[in-house]
């Protein structure tokens, strides 16, 4: 790991941390993720989520816009694999043509703490 001091002018340290961080993501005038890498990290990212089953979910990308089609099991499912998709570096559009309702939500899904009660 490298660490950079404060008198390093693209350093991390020092007191300008948060002057730095407001340029990340942004890359080289004409760098562009390829529409491969970019499917790849949606499909990782999906398949990685503990609140996503994403087993009937397709993942198909044209001049970075994603689409996902398929089924899950809720309209919280839905909206969550939509999130991770537009939270993926390069995607410019998601166009979700999920359908939610193979059940219920699950207390796993919204990350909550299913109380366990004395018989």
């Amino acid at each position: 790991m490298v660490t950079r001091g404060p008198s390093d002018p693209g350093g991390l340290g020092g007191g300008d941390r948060q002057e730095n961080l407001s340029q990340r993501g942004r890359g080289p005038r004409t760098y562009r993720r390829s529409d491969d890498r970019i499917r790849e990290d949606v499909c990782e990212r999906l398949s990685i989520d503990r609140r996503v089953d994403a087993s009937d979910i397709d993942v198909t990308i044209s001049d970075a816009e994603i689409t996902l089609d398929g089924t899950v099991d809720s309209s919280f499912t839905k909206r969550r694999a939509e999130d991770i998709a537009a939270d993926t570096m390069g995607v410019l559009h998601v166009q979700n043509n999920l359908r939610a309702g193979r059940g219920p939500i699950t207390a796993e899904q919204i990350g909550a703490a299913v109380p366990k009660w004395p018989h």
